[in-house]
């Protein structure tokens, strides 16, 4: 592997446990190849985002829970239900 890329061969995959690579080759390993990708950036910043929305959700539940005196389980089914009841109307577009 490490002949290969050294000879300029820029299309190698190494596939195993990133800590066993010698540190001249790891930056073959998969593992440093997806960490690296524009995707997985646009992974991470959808699932902050995604993260921030429901802290918003829980907040505004805790909120209805608060104004018409619910407990906090009959919040969260009312806000399951809910949440059910727009991914099931988003599917039927």
């Amino acid at each position: 592997m490490e002949k290969l890329g050294a000879n300029g061969a820029t299309k190698i995959v190494r596939l195993g446990h990133p800590a066993r690579l010698l540190p001249a080759i790891q930056h073959f390993s998969l593992d440093a190849i997806v960490s690296a990708s524009d995707e997985t950036k646009l992974v991470e910043d959808v699932r902050k985002d995604i993260n921030k929305a429901l802290v918003s959700v829980v907040d505004l539940l805790l909120k209805l829970c608060k104004m018409f005196g619910f407990s906090v389980h009959r919040a969260l089914v009312l806000g399951h239900l809910i949440l059910n009841f727009h991914l099931a109307a988003g599917l039927h577009k």
